[in-house]
């Protein structure tokens, strides 16, 4: 006989969301297991049938209060979730009521094939920000605790994540959902998904990024670091030296300066750490060309820096030998300080630096070298560069570069500065005098690297120039 009771249900079905949405009400509203079995037959034949996560939540919270049958209330629970919208992704709380129904109903078993279908589905999935796969991690794991088969950790969350069209909305969420996860399950059951995501998060910077995207993933990896000790940090360290230093070198975050001056700058600075601890040499000249960009990228490091006290001495000496002092200052930042040939000292941003650690030069770093080493060690390095570290250091002249065995004339000379050359000289010539002294005399004998110096093409133009000035 006709039903047209029925008829109509069906038709409601094909309405989609909305017309289930109705149903589902009425199913809770008169506790109509009739018309839930009608919706669970439309639901299981009919494509265009589909459940939204709020009726999938209200169905699934009516069959735990239910008192029909267990073996009733699985079957319903394993068709309500396989009729979820394939549009539809899973909140927070919907897994959560999942999982309450499969630990009362003792039926993690028998839902396991449903659930494994709902995330493997390529259309749920498309596009998805990353936390929505930290999220699935995070459910997944309380699921495989459940008296079940294991679902793949692997499969099902950690390869979708490699994909290319995954987004990050904010960076901030996806550290307090990586934190929840390590909180939950421990580091070691987490590792591969920390893994991966600090992956992705280096995979998918953009230019346009923001200094608080890049700063949240900093964080990110020191607490990974302070608390687990992950064994693959070392590559997310230098993958994160090498890509910030390239991002504030291009201004793609200019607000970096600013971060510099709030409250958060030990983090900077940390993060600047990681550059020279990591980096490569061209992570070192993007920083440099950082620095030496503008007055105020220069003074607002250098005020971060005297404003820590554990980091002003070794950090600020590792800034300036590996990265600043081979700089020029050049750009708009420095405009005011135009000569009257509308040409800026090339040392601006390293006399900052001298200004306001007028000690710093003399330091010896931890492989014994001091900032002229490294000053006359760049043939790039301007010669008011290298003349204002002399200025404020002159002994330093008169030091042995424990690394390349040549005193800092030496150096300069093999890297063509002549200019520098005759000055390190002036400041001791008898570091020339001992090395053209009479070999039968009584005077000092010429060191290996005094020799191998001399030697060198660069000083055979210059050798009886610095003669007759000796001379002289």
């Amino acid at each position: 006989a006709y039903d047209s009771n029925y008829r109509d249900v069906e038709f409601e079905c094909l309405k989609g969301e909305a017309g289930t949405s109705k149903i589902a009400a009425s199913i809770v509203s008169f506790r109509d297991y009739g018309l839930f079995e009608r919706l669970a037959t439309m639901l299981e034949s009919k494509h265009k049938c589909v459940l939204n996560t709020n009726s999938c939540q209200v169905l699934l919270e009516f069959l735990l209060r239910s008192r029909v049958a267990r073996a009733k209330r699985i079957s319903f629970s394993t068709k309500v979730v396989a009729g979820l919208s394939l549009t539809a992704e899973p909140n927070e709380i919907l897994y959560s009521t999942i999982l309450t129904v499969c630990g009362k109903l003792g039926c993690a078993a028998q839902m396991a094939s449903c659930i494994s279908l709902l995330l493997q589905n390529s259309k749920r999935k498309k596009d998805r920000d990353l936390s929505v796969f930290l999220l699935r991690a995070d459910f997944l794991l309380k699921f495989n605790r459940l008296d079940s088969p294991s679902l793949s950790l692997q499969t099902l969350v950690i390869d979708d994540m490699k994909s290319s069209k995954r987004t990050v909305d904010s960076t901030c969420t996806i550290n307090e959902l990586i934190c929840a996860l390590i909180s939950n399950h421990g580091a070691h059951a987490v590792a591969a998904v920390v893994r991966e995501t600090l992956s992705f998060l280096s995979r998918h910077h953009s230019s346009n990024i923001s200094v608080v995207a890049i700063m949240d993933r900093a964080s990110l990896i020191s607490k990974m670091n302070e608390e687990h000790s992950f064994a693959f940090l070392a590559d997310s360290f230098n993958r994160f030296a090498n890509e910030f230093s390239s991002m504030i070198r291009g201004m793609l975050v200019p607000s970096f300066a600013t971060y510099l001056a709030g409250e958060n700058k030990r983090l900077g600075l940390k993060a600047i750490s990681w550059v020279l601890e990591h980096g490569n040499d061209r992570a070192f000249d993007n920083l440099g060309k950082w620095i030496a960009g503008s007055e105020n990228e220069t003074r607002s490091l250098v005020t971060a820096l005297s404003s820590e006290s554990e980091a002003s001495g070794t950090l600020a000496l590792s800034i300036l030998n590996k990265c600043a002092v081979q700089q020029k200052s050049v750009g708009y930042g420095w405009s005011k300080f135009r000569d009257e040939d509308r040409r800026v000292p090339p040392s601006l941003h390293t006399r900052i630096f001298l200004a306001e650690f007028p000690d710093i030069t003399s330091k010896r770093d931890s492989v014994g070298r001091v900032t002229l080493h490294y000053a006359v060690d760049n043939e790039e390095t301007p010669f008011d560069t290298i003349h204002r570290v002399l200025e404020s250091f002159p002994r330093a002249a008169s030091i042995l570069d424990p690394v390349t065995k040549l005193y800092p004339f030496m150096q300069a000379g093999m890297n063509s500065q002549v200019d520098a050359t005759f000055s390190l000289l002036l400041e001791n010539p008898s570091l020339v005098t001992g090395v053209h002294c009479n070999q039968t005399t009584n005077k000092r004998k010429r060191s290996p690297s005094m020799d191998f110096g001399f030697r060198s093409a660069p000083f055979a133009r210059i050798r009886h120039d610095l003669q007759s000035c000796i001379v002289q």
